[in-house]
């Protein structure tokens, strides 16, 4: 059994889990690749492709309450268009999980968090403009080798941040984090640090890399 268990897909669709006891799961990792081009086929078009996330842009609604921080209607309705795609189907998500590395470190990044979806933090701290470069559709994405090579300078331009822009990114993702969650040490730094490393990783060999969320 891998350390960090059998991610199963468990999502409601109403936009509105942090409300009650749950642990938002991202796995970023590599895999081979050439299991990653047959699997990609049957990815493509319900959850691994779609464009970046259309509309929130215009919701000019802040998502918190400066005191005492408080999510507004807007933090759900940013929650309910993301989980608007749907889930992956469990013979892609189970072929995925059995492809990721055995242990975390370069190629594998694993992380949990209390009442947080962490994809959907990153996603509030980018932004429109950062998430238009970031591959899938937050959190859930599959790329063979040579997506990874066209997608990684995106990605690069999108989380190799420098200060003030980093900071002010970090400060939205503890944002988000602080108004939702249950997790007051987690290090929001590794949400821009760790899957940008993954890709790299992937690239440096050669291989395919995917993304998969879930919801507990």
């Amino acid at each position: 059994m891998r350390p960090y268990g059998k991610i199963r897909h468990v999502d409601s669709l109403s936009g509105r889990e942090h409300m009650v006891s749950s642990t938002g799961v991202w796995i970023v990792g590599v895999i081979p690749g050439d299991e990653a081009v047959p699997l990609s086929e049957r990815f493509a078009s319900p959850a691994g492709r779609r464009p970046a996330i259309p509309g929130h842009a215009d919701d000019r609604e802040v998502s918190f309450t400066s005191q005492p921080g408080q999510p507004t209607s807007a933090a759900g309705r940013l929650i309910d268009l993301i989980l608007s795609h749907g889930p992956i189907p469990d013979t892609v998500r189970d072929a995925l999980m059995a492809l990721y590395p055995a242990e975390e470190g370069p190629g594998l990044y694993v992380t949990a968090v209390r009442k947080v979806r962490p994809a959907v933090a990153l996603r509030y701290g980018l932004e429109a403009e950062g998430v238009s470069s970031s591959p899938g559709w937050l959190g859930d994405f599959l790329l063979t080798a040579e997506e990874v090579r066209q997608v990684l300078p995106l990605a690069e331009a999108a989380l190799a941040l420098t200060a003030p822009q980093r900071a002010a990114v970090l400060a939205r993702i503890d944002e988000w984090m602080s108004g939702l969650g249950e997790s007051p040490d987690f290090d929001v730094a590794e949400l821009l640090d760790r899957p940008l490393g993954v890709l790299r990783h992937a690239s440096e060999n050669g291989a395919g890399a995917a993304g998969l969320t879930a919801w507990y």
